[in-house]
C-alpha cells in the first residue's frame, strides 16, 4: 500500500465510522492511501472509511471538534482515519459554520471557486456581501448581505462563514437607529457614511444600508433595533476612555434660548435632545 499522506492523520485499523454524516456513495479506490487523497479534494470531508474487501472509500463529514464519529473499531479490512486540516490555514477573517448554510439574502454567486478560503476571499472584497455559503462538490460561491437562517444541510454539502469586518469601532453592525431621519444620500461603505455625517454639522448619528448603499442622517441613537443588513454608529469614534461628543448646540441657561413650548421630565440630555429631534418644530 502507498505511504499515507502527512494530511491524512491518524489512521484506525478495524475502525467503522457511522453513516449520519457521509459525503458520498462509496467511490471505487485502489487503496487508503488514494481514499485519503479523494477526501483531501473535498473540502467538506473530514474523515473517511476505506474497506480493503470492496476498494470503496467512503467519506465522511468535517467535524469541528476534531473528533471522529466511529461506530465500531473490531472490524478487519476496514480503515478509518481522521483528515489533518489545521484551522490556522483559513486566514480569511470569518465565523465559519461546517454542514451549514445560510438562507435568503443573496447578492451573488461565484462559479468554478475551489476552497472556503477563497469564497470568503471574494465576500470580503464585497461591501456588500456579509455572509457567504460555499457548495464544495458544486465549487459554487453564494455571496449574502445577511447571515439569517442558519441551516443544517444533509451530507455536509455547505461550508458557510460570518465575515468579520474591521469596521469603525463605535459602529453597531446589524443595529438601525429608528426614527430621527434628517436626510438621506448615496454612500460607498461605513466609512464613507461616517465620513459624510461628520462632514455635515447637523448630523450626530448615522444609519448605513449595505445592500442599497444608502447613508441616514439620523439626529438620535435612543431607539436602537437589531436588523440585518444595517449599521449605525456615531459622527466620530471617541478617543479610548472618552465619552461620546453628543454633538448639539447646548445651552446652560434658559435665557441663551427663551422660547419653549413643552416641558417633559426626561432621564438625560441625550434623552431630551431625542426628543427635540422628533419634533419638527423644535
Amino acid at each position: 500500500q502507498a505511504e499515507m499522506p502527512p494530511s491524512c492523520g491518524r489512521l484506525i485499523e478495524g475502525a467503522r465510522l457511522t453513516n449520519r454524516s457521509v459525503i458520498n456513495g462509496g467511490d471505487l479506490v485502489l487503496s487508503a492511501s488514494s481514499c485519503c487523497s479523494l477526501c483531501l479534494t473535498n473540502e467538506a470531508c473530514g474523515s473517511f472509511e476505506f474497506v480493503d474487501e470492496t476498494r470503496r472509500c467512503w467519506m465522511h463529514c468535517r467535524d469541528p471538534s476534531g473528533s471522529l464519529d466511529i461506530a465500531s473499531t473490531d472490524n478487519p479490512g476496514f480503515t478509518s482515519a481522521i483528515m489533518y486540516r489545521p484551522p490556522e490555514d483559513f486566514t480569511c477573517k470569518s465565523q465559519i459554520f461546517v454542514a451549514k448554510s445560510f438562507s435568503g439574502g443573496d447578492v451573488g454567486e461565484v462559479c468554478s471557486v475551489d476552497t472556503s478560503q477563497r469564497c470568503c476571499e471574494l465576500c470580503t472584497a464585497r461591501e456588500d456581501c456579509n455572509a457567504w455559503t460555499f457548495f464544495p462538490a458544486g465549487r459554487s460561491c453564494f455571496l449574502k448581505n445577511v447571515a439569517e437562517g442558519v441551516n443544517p444541510t444533509p451530507s455536509c454539502v455547505h461550508i458557510s462563514g460570518r465575515v468579520e469586518r474591521a469596521l469603525p469601532a463605535c459602529t453597531d453592525f446589524g443595529f438601525e437607529y429608528v426614527g430621527g431621519d434628517i436626510r438621506n444620500e448615496p454612500a460607498d461603505s461605513v466609512e464613507d457614511c461616517q465620513r459624510r455625517c461628520a462632514a455635515a454639522e447637523d448630523c450626530p448619528y448615522f444609519t448605513y444600508h449595505i445592500l442599497s448603499k444608502t447613508c441616514y442622517f439620523k439626529c438620535t441613537s435612543a431607539d436602537k433595533q437589531p436588523r440585518a443588513g444595517f449599521v449605525s454608529g456615531a459622527y466620530v469614534c471617541p478617543e479610548e476612555g472618552e465619552e461620546a461628543d453628543p454633538r448639539w448646540p447646548l445651552h446652560n441657561n434658559l435665557a441663551a434660548n427663551p422660547s419653549y413650548s413643552t416641558v417633559e421630565r426626561v432621564a438625560d440630555r441625550e434623552s431630551c435632545a431625542a426628543l427635540c429631534c422628533r419634533d419638527g418644530g423644535c
